[in-house]
């Protein structure tokens, strides 16, 4: 057939290409029916992606070992310090940028923080609370309220 392929136009190839596929249509036969030989045995759900054993946790001692074997090994030797702790000054252009201020980043800033204060309205609602016992949203009627008196 190659050889004679040469003298066949598009519209023959393709006739020839559709009754070939035609041919193995008839012949496949999806699978319809699905089984499994123990269905007790089938997962349900997959793993989780990140599904890991839980190790051992190390001990104090073995942190402490691993820790004085890598400063020994490293040339960090001061990686819990900030840099303005370690130089008298700024050793690259990179650590000028903040290397004087660094304590000061490193202090707690007031900006957010936003204690309770006392207005007039909570300083009443205290004292009413502390005078009656209860808090002045306290529902004396039970639990239908003025509604359920009426009704009675």
């Amino acid at each position: 057939m190659a050889h004679c392929s040469a003298k066949l136009d598009e519209v023959s190839r393709n006739c020839i290409l559709e009754e070939a596929i035609r041919r193995e249509e008839r012949t496949m036969r999806l699978n319809s029916e699905f089984t499994v030989s123990d269905p007790r045995k089938m997962p349900i759900l997959p793993e989780k992606p990140n599904y890991t054993t839980p190790a051992s946790q190390p001990t104090e001692q073995q942190l402490q070992a691993a820790h004085d074997k890598l400063v020994t090994l490293t040339n960090f030797k001061h990686t819990e310090h900030l840099p303005s702790q370690v130089y008298a000054l700024p050793a690259t252009g990179n650590m000028e940028y903040g290397f004087f201020s660094s304590k000061q980043l490193m202090e707690r800033d007031n900006m957010f923080q936003h204690n309770k204060g006392h207005c007039d309205v909570t300083k009443y609602a205290a004292s009413y609370t502390a005078m009656t016992g209860v808090t002045p949203f306290h529902n004396t009627h039970g639990a239908g309220g003025a509604a359920a008196t009426k009704k009675k």
